[in-house]
């Protein structure tokens, strides 16, 4: 076999390829979402979808590294509960239908469900009255939230083991942890911003201050 198909690309090939993929793509949904009317929220759920799917199936050479956290919770801040749940499952199931479906999709839909519905509740705390993002808010969830997202779905193990060997295997866990709680505060740090103000641009929803949370309008 010729051409491309004979290349073989090592692990550093084959991040710096999927890294430029994954920027082609948010760029390519980018352009396609300015291009919308406003107060399109379905559509704007499926281009974040699609980023999820595609972030976490071309970032999956790095460990544990996936925009996925970042842009549920996002999506729970603007949208609500319901939709950012919605979100977080479609997501999971999508991208597991590549990278490996079982019991612990489970576990992965209910954490990023779980994140989402804490977007909600942490709306007015992330999003001011003119509907203004805390970068530095945000940043500092998406790396807390890492941790509770690996923490969570950690649980999984004690199907098969008992209730002593969790603190074990957390700890065998740790580094990939933290490395998911800086990739959180990266993506935070890059799509924060650009992914909020579209959100923005597309929600049919206001934030009531009084309960704290995003309700429909």
């Amino acid at each position: 076999m010729l051409g491309a198909h004979d290349v073989t690309l090592g692990t550093t090939g084959s991040v710096l390829l999927n890294s430029a993929l994954f920027a082609l793509a948010l760029f390519g949904l980018w352009r396609i979402e300015s291009r919308l009317d406003s107060g399109r929220t379905l559509i704007a759920l499926a281009l974040l979808a699609t980023a999820g799917i595609a972030g976490r199936i071309l970032l999956e050479p790095l460990p544990n590294i996936s925009p996925v956290t970042v842009l549920v919770f996002l999506a729970g801040a603007h949208f609500g509960a319901r939709h950012g749940i919605a979100l977080a499952t479609i997501i999971t199931l999508g991208s597991n239908v590549v990278l490996g479906h079982g019991l612990w999709t489970l576990y992965q839909a209910v954490g990023w469900s779980m994140i989402a519905v804490a977007g909600a509740c942490l709306a007015t705390w992330l999003i001011d009255a003119q509907g203004k993002l805390n970068l530095n808010r945000l940043m500092v969830s998406g790396f807390t939230l890492g941790f509770a997202f690996d923490w969570f779905v950690s649980l999984s193990v004690l199907h098969t083991q008992p209730l002593s060997y969790l603190p074990v295997y957390l700890a065998q866990g740790f580094v990939y942890d933290l490395v998911h709680a800086f990739g959180n505060l990266a993506f935070a740090a890059w799509l924060g911003v650009p992914v909020s103000e579209m959100l923005k641009r597309h929600y049919t929803i206001k934030l009531e201050a009084v309960k704290n949370v995003p309700v429909v309008v």
